[in-house]
């Protein structure tokens, strides 16, 4: 069985008491397992793909950074930001908790070891942040095997990450009359259930596919996005 960490989603802020948080790991294995937890600063795409990785190690204390937790027990894990505090915008990082290999040594024998690594998201806000998300596009597409979706796209003009699911979204697909075939509204639990939080770093855009079928191919897609209360 792979471990459980929880929360996957941290949010920090550069100093005062919202600077550090806690994650739980968990180990529901009958052997105990040598865990460590490192930290990335990374960059995504309009999509949501990862597409740079720095090590920022130096900008975080984690205690402990190395331990062993015993067979159905847990460790909580702090994290702390010590790094520049005047940052300007918010960053992103990633942390992964990550099972240490263990040499177990024996002649004559082949041996296959299997290592678990969780990963979550951890934002980085300045102490003057806010968000300000507003709908940038929409259009009507087809996903990899046909089917007709709706596009949004999303852009935040405001210092610190938002959170498509900390908002409300409603769509439609609209007719050249301008009539509605077809309309879905999504709050805050459904969004994070269906879609995923859906981070929308500062001053960049994210394009979303939502997974619902559309009633046809022709029309237009129209949006509004009410971001709710993002911290």
């Amino acid at each position: 069985m792979a471990i459980s960490v929880t929360p996957i989603v941290v949010d920090l802020e550069v100093a005062g008491t919202n600077s550090s948080a806690t994650i739980t790991v968990t180990n529901p294995n009958v052997e105990s397992l040598p865990v460590e937890v490192l930290v990335e600063l990374i960059a995504i795409d309009e999509t949501g793909t990862t597409v740079s990785t720095t090590d920022a190690l130096d900008d975080f204390i984690i205690l402990p950074p190395q331990t062993t937790i015993d067979p159905g027990g847990t460790q909580t894990f702090r994290i702390q930001y010590i790094g520049d505090p005047d940052i300007g915008q918010g960053q992103l990082y990633r942390f992964a908790v990550n099972q240490v290999p263990v040499d177990t040594p024996q002649e004559g024998a082949a041996q296959i070891q299997i290592v678990y690594s969780i990963t979550g998201l951890l934002t980085l806000s300045p102490l003057e942040a806010d968000t300000a998300v507003r709908v940038a596009g929409t259009a009507l597409v087809q996903d990899e095997e046909g089917a007709n979706r709706a596009s949004v796209t999303l852009h935040n003009d405001g210092n610190q990450h938002a959170y498509l699911s900390r908002g409300a979204l409603t769509v439609r697909q609209l007719d050249a009359a301008g009539e509605t075939l077809w309309r879905e509204s999504l709050g805050a639990q459904r969004i994070e259930r269906e879609i995923g939080f859906g981070i929308i770093p500062p001053g960049q855009a994210r394009t979303f596919i939502l997974p619902y079928d559309l009633p046809g191919s022709e029309g237009t897609i129209s949006a509004e996005f009410d971001e709710g209360r993002q911290r």
